[in-house]
């Protein structure tokens, strides 16, 4: 399940997962969210929280990586918050597909990925 959290600054794009992520939670959610962020700025941020979080069905992992292909030139800084199996398994599949910054934060630290992201 996929639900998008409003951040103050508005080219921060920002997300907490839980479950399993479904095609239908990046259709319907995710990706009309960013692409209208990308529409208005030239490069975005994103904070995404993972809390038991289980992984992804194979179409919302295709769509997260056609997705990624497509724009991740296009985002600025990219704060990963969750339990330190994530930081193990994501940040080191993400690096190759973005010049971001990407930074991993402990869900007790939240709120300093929170500001963080949202920081030029």
């Amino acid at each position: 399940m996929l639900k998008l959290l409003s951040h103050p600054d508005l080219h921060v794009a920002a997300a907490r997962a839980s479950g399993t992520l479904t095609a239908d939670d990046y259709e319907k959610k995710l990706l009309p969210d960013l692409r209208g962020r990308l529409a208005l700025y030239p490069e975005i941020s994103w904070y995404f929280e993972m809390e038991d979080l289980k992984g992804w069905t194979p179409g919302a992992f295709w769509d997260d990586l056609t997705f990624a292909l497509r724009y991740a030139r296009k985002f600025k800084k990219i704060a990963l918050v969750g339990d330190s199996n994530w930081e193990k398994l994501v940040v080191p599949l993400m690096r190759p597909f973005t010049s971001a910054t990407v930074k991993f934060f402990p869900l007790a630290e939240k709120e300093k990925g929170w500001d963080w992201v949202g920081r030029e």
